[in-house]
């Protein structure tokens, strides 16, 4: 494990992504006492932080605790435009099922941004709008919907995914709808649902944009689905398991995906896992991990980062069934929905069990798996 930067924060501090090409991390850092809100670009190679964007004391008391996304220094649509720029850098995000906190995705090369904001009608729930690279020309995507979560860009930008739901008790059903340039100016960008899919977990999108994987139930069991986003929809379910907490996570190439969930009693419980051919299901390997919660990262060379239920981490070389985790005494880690694997590195965020502030660390995945 090697440090690659430190900060004595004091207060929540979130992985916001990591570009693996610049190799930067962007985080954002949140404090109560004074109070304070900032997102900080950290160079990974140097270990310095190259810039700090802090809000402004006079934006700070509708910054807080906000569910959706609110300017830190300026007019909401520059530091929307501000924001999404460094949600590109740390991209792409269709094949993550990452649900960000505020709401906003960006499409690919920023060609447009969405959010998420409060219904204007006074219900409860959650609406989404999409702007153009400039913040500009607001359009809600989601007409008629009384709830829509968790949205993800189709790898070419001309189509938004989510789950949500049209009316009260929500059921969580998979919808897509076009972006404003996909259809003519005075049409309406009306969802559509694809399937009876229940959707336990975000959808996430295929390598080729032409389906979308979700996580539901199917009777007692929980599998994962392959959704066909073409008209008539098709729904297989590639595999299926007798689990709970399900998870699953999808390799950068749209290759193999990990499908896990968990079984037996919490603090003693396994997470099952099995590695899958994405283009036709195929499970290419079983495996369990002993307290493994919550979804991994995987790698496009087989090896799966996991987070364990005390804070530790454990790494999974799918290919040769060796594994490895670090301990909780050496610190609380996360970060897992949201980073990227540079090589053979996890980058991760890790909090001391001694002291203040947090770290950066970049975890040797075949070291650590043996």
């Amino acid at each position: 494990m090697r440090t690659l930067y430190r900060d004595d924060w004091f207060g929540a501090v979130t992985l916001v992504g990591v570009d693996p090409r610049a190799r930067r991390a962007v985080l954002r850092l949140e404090s109560g006492a004074p109070p304070r809100l900032a997102i900080d670009t950290v160079d990974l190679t140097s270990g310095a932080r190259v810039e700090r964007w802090e809000a402004t004391p006079e934006r700070l008391a509708a910054l807080r605790g906000a569910p959706t996304f609110r300017p830190l220094t300026t007019t909401f649509e520059e530091d929307l435009v501000r924001f999404a720029a460094k949600l590109v850098a740390v991209g792409p995000w269709s094949h993550r099922g990452t649900p960000l906190v505020p709401t906003v995705i960006v499409a690919p090369e920023g060609r447009h941004i969405l959010f998420g904001a409060p219904p204007t009608d006074g219900t409860d729930g959650d609406w989404l709008w999409v702007v153009d690279a400039k913040g500009q020309h607001p359009k809600r995507i989601d007409v008629g919907m009384r709830a829509s979560y968790s949205p993800s860009f189709s790898p070419d930008g001309t189509r938004v995914a989510w789950r949500g739901c049209g009316g009260s008790p929500c059921d969580y059903g998979v919808y897509v709808a076009p972006t404003p340039s996909a259809v003519s100016a005075d049409r309406p960008l009306r969802p559509r649902r694809l399937g009876a899919v229940l959707a336990s977990k975000p959808p996430v999108w295929s390598h080729d944009g032409q389906a979308l994987f979700a996580v539901g139930p199917k009777g007692k069991q929980t599998c994962l689905f392959r959704i066909r986003v073409e008209a008539p929809s098709k729904v297989d379910a590639l595999q299926c398991l007798d689990v709970r907490d399900p998870s699953f996570a999808q390799d950068p190439e749209g290759r193999t995906g990990a499908f896990c969930g968990t079984r037996g009693a919490a603090g003693v419980h396994t997470m099952d896992c099995l590695w899958i051919h994405l283009a036709d299901g195929e499970i290419v390997e079983r495996h369990a991990v002993d307290r493994g919660v919550g979804a991994g990262v995987l790698s496009p060379s087989g090896l799966f980062a996991v987070p364990l239920s005390k804070g530790g981490v454990a790494v999974v070389d799918l290919v040769t069934r060796k594994h490895g985790r670090a301990a909780e005494s050496e610190g609380w880690f996360s970060g897992f929905e949201t980073t990227q694997w540079l090589d053979d590195e996890i980058v991760l965020l890790r909090k001391p069990e001694q002291g203040q502030g947090f770290e950066l660390v970049a975890v040797d995945g075949r070291k650590t798996a043996g």
